[in-house]
C-alpha cells in the first residue's frame, strides 16, 4: 500500500503549548503529511514532541476560521451598509427624496409609504382608478404631500436612513429619521407622512387589485 508523503519546515515563534505537551517557546515546526494524517514534529531545547493531527482536525479548524471570518465581514457589512446619514439634495415627491450617499446622488423612498404622484405615469393612473379620482385630483394631492415634506425638511440638511433593500428602480427603500433640535426629539418621517402628509400605506398593485375585486 502506497502513501503520498511530503515534508517542509516552517520556522515561526510559538508562545503557547501544543496539544498535550508543556513545551513553550518553540522555534521550529516540521510538517510531515501522508494521505491519512499530518504529524507535527515540534523542536524546542533539543526535545522533540510528535503531535498527530488528522485531516478531520484540519478541516474542522479551517471551517471554524472561514465561518468566523464570514460572520465578521457579514456583521460589518450589515452595520455599515444598512444605516447611514445622508445629505438632502432634493424632494422629489411626498415619498421620495434625493440625497448624497457615499458621494453619490441616490434616491431614497420611504418604506411602506405611498403618496400620490406629482406627474402622469403608470402609478398615477393606477391611483386614479383605485381611489376613484381624476388625474388632476391625484396630481394635486401629490403636490400637497411634496409641499408638506419640503416644509418638514426645510431647515435641515441631514437625514438618518435605515434600510434593507432597493426596489426595481434602484431606489433605497428605508425608514427615514430626522433629528429635530426644536422639539429635542427624533421625527419618524415615514410615520409623519402617513399621519400628516396625505399619504397611504404602501401596498403592491396585486394586493390592491385583489381587495378591490372582492
Amino acid at each position: 500500500m502506497w502513501a503520498m508523503k511530503w515534508c517542509f519546515c516552517v520556522k515561526i515563534p510559538i508562545l503557547t503549548s501544543w496539544a498535550d505537551t508543556d513545551m513553550v517557546d518553540a522555534t521550529e515546526i516540521r510538517l510531515c503529511t501522508n494521505m491519512w494524517a499530518t504529524y507535527h514534529i515540534v523542536c524546542s531545547n533539543d526535545i522533540h514532541h510528535l503531535v498527530r493531527f488528522t485531516w478531520a482536525d484540519w478541516c474542522l479548524s479551517l471551517f471554524k476560521f472561514i465561518a468566523t471570518t464570514f460572520f465578521a465581514l457579514f456583521y460589518v457589512q450589515m452595520v455599515c451598509a444598512h444605516e447611514f446619514v445622508a445629505t438632502i439634495i432634493k424632494i422629489n415627491d411626498g415619498d421620495t427624496l434625493s440625497a448624497f450617499v457615499n458621494n453619490e446622488n441616490t434616491k431614497i423612498r420611504l418604506l411602506d409609504v405611498d403618496c400620490y404622484e406629482t406627474k402622469k405615469n403608470k402609478r398615477a393612473k393606477f391611483q386614479q382608478q383605485y381611489y376613484s379620482l381624476s388625474y388632476d385630483e391625484v396630481l394635486e394631492k401629490g403636490k400637497q404631500s411634496r409641499k408638506i415634506l419640503k416644509k418638514l425638511l426645510k431647515d435641515h440638511r441631514y437625514i438618518r436612513v435605515e434600510w434593507e433593500k432597493r426596489d426595481s428602480f434602484g431606489r433605497i427603500l428605508g425608514k427615514v429619521y430626522l433629528d429635530d433640535i426644536k422639539s429635542n426629539g427624533i421625527i419618524d418621517i415615514n410615520h409623519y407622512m402617513l399621519e400628516s402628509g396625505g399619504c397611504n400605506k404602501y401596498l403592491p398593485k396585486s394586493v390592491l387589485k385583489k381587495s378591490k375585486n372582492q
